[in-house]
Formats: C-alpha cells, structure tokens, sequence
C-alpha cells in the first residue's frame, strides 16, 4: 500500500512538472511570436509610409516670374523685330513701292531669317502693303508729338496771329515728313492704299491724330473738339494734294522745305491755316453746312492721289 502511494505521488509530481514546462513554452511561443508581430507592424509602417507618399503624384508648382519669360516680353521682342523690319522697308519704297518685296527686302536688311518676312506683312490689295503706309504715319505720328512737346516748351502767346502760325508750323512740320517720297514719286501710291475701303479707317483715324496733336499745341491740352478737328485734317489734305502737284513736275533736284519746288504749297497752307484759325476763333460763318469728317477727307484724297498717279 505504501508502495503504490509514493508510485502516485511520483506521477504526481512528472505530472506537475510536465506541465509547468508546457505553460513556459507556450509562454515563450507567445512572446515570440507578439515580437514577430510587433516587429513586422514596425516595419509595414516605416516602408509603407514613404511609399505611399512616392506614389502620389503631386501637381508641379509654377515657375516664378524671374525664371520664366513672361509674355508681354516675347511680345515686345516680337514688336521690336516688326518695327525693325518696317524701318528697314521704308528705304527700299523708293525703289520697289509700298510692296510686299519692300519688306522682304526689309527683313533681309535687318538682318533675320527670311522666316520672318511674313511677321510684317498683311496685304490688303495688289497696290502694296498696308502694315508699311500705316507703320509710316504711326511713326510721323510720334516724330510730330515730339517735335510739338519741344516747340510747346520755348512758344508762348495765345492771339489769333499766333494760333495761325502755329497751326501752319505744326502742319508744314507734318507735311515735310512725306517729302522723301514725294521726291520719288511714291507718295501718289501710299495715299491710295491707305484710303481703300479696308484701311480708310485706320487712316482715318491717324489723320484725326494729327489734328488733335496740331490742335493741342496751338490752342492747349483739352480744345480739340470734333468741328475744330475736321477744319485741320481738310486743311492737311487739301495741302497734301497741292504738294503732290508741285512735286509732280519733275524738275526737283533736292528735298527742301523752303526750296522753291514747295514755295507754292506752303503758301497755300499758310492760307489755309489763316482759314483754320479764323474758324477756331470766330466760328463758322456758314450756317447749317457739315462739316468734313476724316473718311469723306481720305476718299477725297484717294481720287486726288489717283490722279497725280495717273499723270
């Protein structure tokens, strides 16, 4: 009996310690595997961030202004090869007309490409190129209000005598600009390009330019109303096509403004000046009868340079 009781306290015992044993292992398998898991998880958040960050694609900010050529300056560099292209041109009128060849012979004067020829050129008939007769009198636009802003600042006096002279030193200064090419027998053809129905407008509408700028500075800043303004360009005009018939006898030997070739022209302008400020100070004296507008002048003209063309 006694034998049998130490036999299952022994059994007992393995029992036991077979047991605690098992708990410890499984105990150990747990840890490890709560490592693995931990370990595994630390790794999945340290390598899944950063590519889930490199796989969205994010828009591409804007460049700066200092690193990226904004556009108004592609256009003036664009513009300062077209104004390029017409200077140059200008000089090759004498010789080829207001044509397409004179200002592909502008382009290659100016020294570009022939790619660029067709930049400065929009034919509008088969008499010549527009962009030049209209470049030409943007740019003795500009030469007039210059040379006007530096007489402005030494003239002075506001009577009827000084008015006039003013006005015929403003248009006789304007005038004078179209002289090379009245010289070479061109002029007759800018003027009728600029008044064909397409482009009367724009010419038009530099015509009105001049007026307001010989208006500005024989009366000042802020006179130029619509009926003094019409009264100047009918003046320009009608002393333009007196300049076409005095440079039409071909007799000049130099352009000159006080040459005896244009005496006659600046007489004329000077009465029609005298006319202009009369009419600027005192008012019409005819009642009831309209006044020229710019494009009835330009169609005027036309006829004018059409004929002195055909003579």
């Amino acid at each position: 009996h006694n034998f049998m009781n130490m036999n299952f306290t022994s059994s007992a015992r393995r029992a036991s310690r077979c047991l605690s044993k098992a708990k410890k292992q499984a105990s150990f398998v747990n840890v490890q595997k709560s490592n693995q898991t931990r370990n595994y998880l630390s790794g999945l958040s340290s390598c899944a961030l950063p590519q889930t960050q490199s796989s969205v694609v994010r828009p591409r900010r804007h460049q700066s202004s200092s690193s990226a050529p904004p556009h108004n300056h592609i256009h003036q560099t664009l513009e300062k090869k077209r104004h390029s292209i017409l200077t140059h041109a200008l000089q090759r009128v004498h010789d080829e007309g207001w044509t397409d060849d004179a200002v592909a012979s502008g382009t290659l004067d100016a020294g570009l490409p022939p790619s660029y020829i067709g930049q400065a050129v929009s034919s509008t008939s088969v008499f010549g190129s527009a962009d030049l007769i209209a470049f030409f009198m943007d740019e003795c636009n500009n030469n007039l209000r210059k040379e006007l802003n530096n007489l402005a600042s030494v003239d002075s006096g506001d009577d009827k005598n000084d008015i006039a002279a003013k006005i015929y030193k403003a248009l006789q200064l304007r005038l004078s600009m179209t002289l090379p090419f009245v010289f070479s027998n061109r002029w007759h053809e800018g003027m009728a390009i600029g008044a064909l129905p397409q482009n009367a407008y724009r010419t038009a509408q530099q015509l009105d330019e001049i007026a307001t700028l010989v208006l500005e500075y024989a009366l000042g800043k802020g006179n130029a109303n619509a009926a003094h303004r019409a009264v100047i360009v009918a003046a320009y005009a009608a002393a333009e096509l007196h300049l076409l018939s005095d440079g039409n006898n071909g007799s000049v030997a130099s352009v000159s403004l006080s040459g005896e070739n244009y005496k006659s022209t600046w007489t004329f302008l000077e009465e029609r000046s005298n006319e202009a400020a009369k009419f600027i100070i005192d008012g019409p004296s005819l009642s009831g009868v309209p006044l020229p507008n710019p494009t009835h002048v330009v169609a005027a003209s036309a006829g004018g340079a059409a004929f002195f063309g055909a003579g």
